[in-house]
């Protein structure tokens, strides 16, 4: 029989992943002689009115930026993915996945941009080997209000950032492999390894004739029952950081949970506590915590997050910085041009979101919402997307934005 005439062409609705929202993703599926292609994304672009603050004009807290910018966004987790499967024999499922990235408004994107796995599924859980999203950083699904992008998101001062950032936990982890255990009376366990090198090669932070041989290892332990949903992370930087020839030791603890009311809306909260080597041995710690919230109002929802860095601790003394980016004149002294952590007082922050989402159906959905982070004096956290740009300590932000997003 010819191929257009075995060709069956059908939509598939399920739950849009990643997008902590009530819109539906219709995948366009293809199957044909036991292989199936689903096609899925989404498209959320954004007006923001962006504003800093907290510093004097010539001082040495001037960030040396425009007071305030008015921006249009298209690249808020724009994504277009495929996932390819097929059933193989003994029940199991053969599973590739490409995520790729797309910025409507700037007309561009990257085909392996996101995720990039190749994977096999059945009685025994889930073994995926590629560029994937860490245990970790999926715990992010108990707190996320607006689909994890924007001037709303807290990846900055909750998680230090993403694999761009050297002390970044948001990892979507490139050389790794990953398992994740079947379902085993609501708990499940997720495992993940970044190979050895798993970062890269040399860079300002490395020796100077080796690569970094950086090792990541993720975990995770969730239970999820009825409207109940927790989890509990632990991750273990190697490497991944170097003072001169010597490779460094960070982690991460992280917990999260959420609670459904049917009809009514849901609450979540997180915790998380960092980890980091410093000079002689000595330790860089910081912790963080979160509420957030949905109520169903009309057709949409009143979002809300309220998250507070405490001050920045350890073993170490006062004055210690820890970079966030590979920088030739960071020490533990100083650092430019990037996100820092510096032990002592007045290093905390609080970023506070507030919004309406509405849902105009299933797949489209407009958004409003103000968001506010105060630094401490030493303290330079940014937005964790649409970042305003390079922050001194003691900046504050603030901005409005307004957008849609449509899920297919």
């Amino acid at each position: 029989m010819h191929f257009f005439n075995k060709l069956k062409i059908q939509s598939a609705f399920g739950v849009a992943l990643a997008a902590a929202s009530a819109l539906a993703q219709a995948q366009f599926k293809l199957e044909y002689a036991g292989n199936t292609l689903q096609i899925g994304g989404r498209l959320n672009v954004s007006y923001d009115h962006t504003s800093v603050s907290g510093y004097t004009p010539g001082g040495a807290n001037d960030p040396g930026l425009a007071g305030s910018v008015d921006r249009v966004f298209g690249a808020n987790a724009s994504r277009i993915n495929f996932t390819f499967s097929r059933l193989l024999p003994n029940g199991i499922t053969g599973e590739v996945f490409i995520d790729s990235s797309l910025n409507p408004t700037a007309g561009s994107g990257n085909l392996a941009g996101r995720e990039n796995w190749l994977g096999a599924t059945g009685a025994f859980g889930r073994l995926r080997a590629g560029r994937i999203d860490t245990p970790v950083k999926q715990m992010g699904s108990y707190t996320d209000v607006f689909y994890a992008t924007g001037i709303a998101d807290d990846g900055e001062i909750q998680m230090m950032g993403g694999e761009d950032k050297l002390i970044g936990f948001t990892r979507r982890q490139q050389k790794s492999l990953r398992y994740d255990s079947p379902n085993m009376s609501g708990f499940g366990v997720a495992v993940q390894l970044g190979l050895p090198n798993a970062d890269g090669s040399v860079g300002s932070d490395a020796p100077a004739n080796s690569a970094r041989k950086g090792r990541v290892i993720s975990t995770a332990l969730t239970y999820a029952k009825g409207p109940f949903s927790a989890g509990l992370g632990y991750e273990l930087h190697q490497n991944v950081r170097y003072s001169g020839t010597t490779g460094l030791g960070d982690s991460a603890i992280r917990l999260g949970a959420k609670y459904v009311f049917e009809g009514i809306g849901d609450i979540g909260a997180g915790a998380n506590v960092f980890r980091y080597e410093a000079a002689g041995g000595s330790t860089v710690t910081r912790p963080f915590a979160t509420i957030t919230g949905n109520v169903y109002v009309g057709s949409g929802k009143v979002v809300m997050r309220y998250g507070h860095a405490g001050n920045v601790g350890g073993s170490a003394p006062n004055g210690t910085v820890v970079c966030g980016t590979p920088n030739a004149s960071a020490t533990f002294n100083s650092c430019s041009g990037t996100l820092a952590l510096v032990k002592g007082p007045d290093s905390g922050a609080r970023q506070l979101v507030l919004g309406y989402d509405y849902a105009v159906d299933k797949q489209f959905s407009v958004y409003g919402f103000m968001t506010q982070l105060r630094n401490g004096a030493n303290a330079n956290y940014n937005f964790g997307t649409n970042g305003y740009g390079v922050l001194k300590p003691g900046n504050d932000l603030r901005g409005i934005s307004v957008g849609a997003i449509y899920i297919f």
